[in-house]
């Protein structure tokens, strides 16, 4: 497995996580890896989804101020 997908794999998924990726084809490691990422897309784009959508809660003329406090 090349080295730079093992270290991103066990930044990402711990340390402790090490053997377990020893055991890892290198292409196995690879579709980990983008399959890790794809994860966290995804659930980034949820969180921003559900941002916007419960800023919807909140009256106009207050939207662009609490957009500004949760850092969007």
């Amino acid at each position: 497995m090349p080295d730079e997908v093992r270290l991103e794999l066990c930044r990402r998924l711990g340390e402790e996580i090490a053997d377990v990726l020893d055991g890892l084809s290198g292409a196995r490691a690879a579709e980990l890896l983008a399959l890790y990422r794809e994860a966290v897309d995804n659930q980034q784009a949820a969180m921003a989804r559900a941002q916007e959508q419960s800023l919807k809660l909140v009256p106009p003329l207050l939207r662009g101020a609490v957009r500004r406090i949760l850092g969007g």
